[in-house]
């Protein structure tokens, strides 16, 4: 049974003749008695009395038409929500990111969802978890935003920016920061990484190794809030993306500089799963997590290189 010929069937009822039918659908007569015939066979019963007169309803006529009515009815109303749900999308829709992420873009992503789609609820977790499919598989999140990311199947992996990374330290230890720092000038302090800092570690030791320079890197479980709060006290330096620091270099709090010769990159990715459908809500999520990371690269609030797509 198609939706069609229920409607065509509801015009006959209402028309009670297949010619006043035949001007409201504007359709062939042919085609009309033919869609009435297959629907009566499928039924396994007449639901029109044929006569000079026109078509009256039989007595199952009378009954199908009063649930015919009620299927579209509710075929008109699921129209309405599918297309309320692409103009005004709703759900919840969980997220996951790193705090250093976090702080450039959790802010800005609320703001515009409770703006501009008001029945879009945002989950966000800080608390990454290194196991991505099984992050997707148990349904805990609907999107990551994460560093490196292996060949894993049904995820998709989009390169949203190759963020630039800073030595950073109390503003009185180094109140004449330059603007670059060659990476051999490392040698010089004793860096402490940040838990959960995801390859930052193995790049550095990596590019150290290559060049024979000896690093004095600490890498233990202090957070990226508490290792940031005892830089600005002076009495710890680290490695971490301007996102995290713009705003206390502006404010003379910290000193930074960017690391340079080679310069030390780390790239953000959008990682979604492909073996479930997205919904709209989903969708809308992405399209601005896009947009925003577009807006921060152009106001040097996320200073690197753009790889979101266009």
């Amino acid at each position: 049974m198609e939706l069609r010929q229920i409607k065509y069937f509801v015009a006959v009822a209402e028309c009670g003749s297949l010619s006043g039918a035949v001007d409201n659908l504007h359709i062939a007569q042919p085609a009309l008695s033919y869609s009435i015939r297959t629907l009566e066979k499928e039924l396994g019963a007449k639901l029109f009395v044929r006569s000079r007169q026109g078509m009256q309803l039989t007595s199952s006529g009378s009954a199908f038409l009063e649930y015919a009515h009620v299927m579209l009815r509710h075929a008109a109303q699921a129209k309405d929500v599918v297309r309320d749900a692409e103009d005004n999308p709703r759900g919840p829709v969980s997220i996951a990111m790193p705090p250093s992420v976090s702080n450039a873009l959790a802010g800005e992503l609320h703001t515009r969802l409770t703006s501009e789609y008001p029945g879009i609820a945002l989950n966000l977790d800080e608390s990454l978890t290194s196991d991505l499919r099984q992050a997707f598989d148990s349904g805990l999140y609907d999107i990551l935003i994460f560093f490196a990311v292996g060949q894993l199947e049904n995820i998709h992996v989009e390169p949203l920016i190759s963020e630039e990374l800073y030595f950073v330290t109390g503003i009185e230890n180094m109140p004449d920061a330059p603007a670059e720092m060659a990476f051999e000038q490392l040698q010089n302090y004793e860096i402490t990484l940040p838990r959960m800092q995801h390859g930052v570690e193995r790049a550095i030791s990596r590019i150290a190794m290559a060049n024979g320079f000896k690093l004095n890197l600490s890498a233990n479980t202090i957070g990226i809030y508490t290792l940031m709060n005892l830089v600005r006290r002076g009495t710890a330096n680290t490695v971490v993306p301007w996102t995290l620091i713009g705003d206390d270099v502006d404010q003379h709090i910290v000193a930074a500089a960017k690391i340079v010769d080679p310069c030390i990159n780390r790239v953000i990715n959008l990682v979604t799963p492909t073996n479930r459908p997205q919904s709209n809500a989903c969708k809308v999520v992405i399209g601005l997590i896009r947009d925003i990371v577009r807006d921060l690269h152009s106001d040097g609030t996320w200073r690197g290189e753009l790889l979101v797509e266009s």
